[in-house]
């Protein structure tokens, strides 16, 4: 299944409504012959505290929502503070079946 603007805005929806995270602070990318939704966030006006709360929650969400592939990402959230990517969270890959998006489900 390949990752479309349809797909991509539907699950930006989702995160924005169950998070609590302005949409302005998201952004995303096709990426890998739309194989892989890549999303941005911009979290200069987001406690650390509050961060570490929403990545778990995040890398839930699209788990649910997003497509598997062999060998390869098909998502990837990076985590910005005055532009550089300070956290990540990433899943999708059907050779780790047991990544969260975080770490391996024990």
């Amino acid at each position: 299944m390949l990752v479309d603007d349809e797909l991509a805005n539907s699950t930006l929806k989702r995160l924005i409504n169950e998070t609590g995270i302005p949409s302005r602070m998201f952004k995303y990318e096709l990426q890998d012959d739309f194989q892989l939704l890549f999303i941005s966030v911009a979290i200069d006006d987001l406690a650390q505290s509050n961060l570490e709360a929403q990545i778990p929650h995040i890398a839930a969400i699209l788990k649910e929502l997003m497509p598997v592939r062999e060998n390869d990402y098909s998502w990837v959230v990076g985590f910005l503070r005055g532009g550089e990517v300070v956290e990540s969270c990433f899943g999708g890959n059907l050779a780790i079946p047991d990544w969260d998006g975080e770490q391996f489900v024990e």
